[in-house]
């Protein structure tokens, strides 16, 4: 299986590895840039059911704004769609 450079495997050859990447998120933060802003909000909505106690963040603003600037810079994981 390959995963992600930093990202380590847990358990053994039983465990789920869905289950494992998304608990790597735990704690994180991850910001979804995107036009389709009902779209993005699903994404996190479902995220955070997935993975509680992630910290994301979204943004649709149709031009580079000092907000989107500091969540690229800022969040673990940047999410353009």
């Amino acid at each position: 299986m390959r995963r992600p450079i930093g990202w380590r495997s847990v358990g053994g050859p039983d465990v789920d590895p869905d289950a494992q990447a998304f608990g790597q998120l735990a704690a994180r933060s991850i910001a979804i840039y995107t036009l389709a802003e009902s779209a993005g909000q699903r994404a996190l909505k479902i995220l955070s059911k997935l993975v509680p106690g992630i910290n994301g963040a979204l943004s649709s603003d149709k031009v580079c704004t000092d907000r989107l600037v500091s969540l690229a810079r800022n969040a673990e994981l940047f999410v353009s769609a």
